[in-house]
């Protein structure tokens, strides 16, 4: 309540004393006077006491996917909230409005959700908040305007395009090498148990189940001819100099999360490193060989945030990342381009036992980057109709 209104209710009371001697009009007056007060304490215990949270359930998603963006508002006394007025704000490139308002009620000893979707329309880290609470009371004299501190980050992930014609050499672990054991056990995942043979390597035996039945019985596990895939997106912002240059830096992103998804449904060890720009700085991602949700989920937001390169070429990429891969992981190098020193660099990774898949990015057919007669396997990443499908050059 304003000063003059404060006034004015001190001027009708010494009026009520000095001239008022009607028993009823006193007992209105002190009526009104109660209402006042009581609205009075009634908007202080409000503002004191309730509280605002985000609830939503993710704060990461992809390109076009919509979800669901909640804000709790608790009420933790005993006199119930007629009306709240709020106001949530989020980034336009996730919401088709700046502003999300809603009136609320909540009751006592309550909480009540207000809700809305949100779109990751374009790959990248968008904020979503503050949050205004506008409240008035019954009477329309006491209210209050609060900003929240609500404010989260949402990452948006590039959009995962179905791949086809994936030249998988990461399949066959041992490259163009003939072996005469081609398919591995993987350790990790147990599929049964079976009786001891002759032959059998002690480490196999799962003694607890053979103490149990009284008899030798080894662990069986579920074969993977997977030797690991690395993944190098080329980020250097002049070789895209072409008339449409941020739509194929686009395609180039999209491409190598489409194959990390690939490779993550196909339960491979996935490394990932891209020469680009964090925080207005050249830098170079580079996250070592893993899998699993976690590991999938760190290297897609990886290149939701990252952007081109300015100076960083990929063979220096390469020097900083110092990349230390296991013999026969399988290297697939996605670029619109590359120098004699970048070629020289995947040359050193070729003789060291890597196999070297080039996957030509960008708006045309570079013949230079057919490599075959040097070992290198040489495709032209399409995208048509919803997929990514690989051309032999």
């Amino acid at each position: 309540m304003g000063i003059s209104r404060f006034v004015l209710l001190l001027f009708l009371l010494l009026l009520n004393f000095l001239f008022i001697d009607f028993p009823g009009a006193k007992i209105a007056f002190y009526g009104v006077l109660a209402a006042l007060f009581s609205n009075y304490l009634y908007k202080r215990l409000i503002a004191k006491n309730f509280q605002i949270r985000r609830d939503s359930e993710t704060y990461k998603i992809f390109a076009g996917i919509r979800e669901v963006n909640t804000l709790v508002v608790s009420n933790p006394t005993l006199f119930p909230v007629h009306a709240l007025s709020v106001i949530d704000y989020t980034d336009l490139n996730i919401s088709t409005e700046q502003s999300h308002p809603s009136l609320i009620s909540v009751p006592s000893y309550g909480e009540k959700r207000f809700d809305y979707l949100i779109n990751g329309r374009k790959r990248g880290k968008y904020k979503t908040g503050p949050s205004i609470v506008k409240f008035k009371d019954l009477m329309g004299l006491f209210s209050f305007e609060y900003e929240f501190d609500t404010i989260k980050e949402i990452i948006v992930y590039p959009d995962i395009i179905k791949t086809v014609n994936i030249p998988f050499k990461s399949m066959q672990p041992l490259g163009a090498i003939k072996n005469r054991v081609p398919i591995f056990e993987d350790p990790s995942i147990i599929t049964g148990l079976r009786e001891y043979q002759l032959g059998d390597e002690i480490k196999r035996i799962n003694w607890k189940i053979s103490a149990k039945y009284d008899k030798f019985l080894v662990n069986t596990y579920q074969p993977t001819i997977s030797s690991g895939s690395l993944i190098f997106l080329n980020l250097l912002e002049t070789d895209y100099d072409y008339k449409n240059k941020e739509y194929y830096i686009e395609r180039g992103i999209e491409t190598a999360a489409s194959l990390v998804s690939q490779f993550f449904l196909l339960r491979q060890d996935i490394a990932f490193v891209s020469n680009c720009r964090i925080d207005n700085e050249d830098n170079v991602l580079s996250t070592p060989l893993g899998k699993g949700k976690e590991h999938f989920s760190d290297i897609l937001t990886q290149m939701a945030i990252m952007e081109p390169a300015r100076k960083m070429r990929v063979s220096e990429a390469i020097g900083i990342a110092e990349l230390s891969i296991p013999w026969g992981v399988s290297i697939y190098v996605l670029t619109p381009r590359l120098s004699e020193a970048d070629l020289f660099q995947l040359v050193t990774f070729q003789k060291s036992g890597h196999t070297i898949v080039i996957i030509n990015i960008g708006p045309e057919i570079r013949r230079d980057l057919s490599l075959w007669n040097v070992g290198f396997l040489s495709y032209y990443a399409e995208i048509q109709n919803g997929f990514v499908s690989l051309m032999k050059i």
